[in-house]
């Protein structure tokens, strides 16, 4: 089990590329995912829920752990 996860969302592969590279130097282990769309539901923890796109492209979504 991780003890952190972090989500990055970003509308620029270049920048998403860079996040994802931060966040190794800082011992995270990463994932990166391209998508259309993207839902953040943080409503079972007294969030809300946030639907994220790029009417241009594609999302990339950096995913970190810990």
């Amino acid at each position: 089990m991780s003890n952190t996860i972090k989500v990055i969302v970003s509308s620029d592969q270049s920048e998403a590329q860079i996040a994802e590279q931060k966040l190794q130097i800082k011992g995270y282990q990463t994932t990166v995912s391209q998508a259309q769309d993207v839902v953040l539901d943080g409503t079972d923890l007294g969030g809300h829920l946030d639907f994220l796109s790029d009417p241009d492209g594609e999302v990339f979504v950096v995913i970190g752990t810990k």
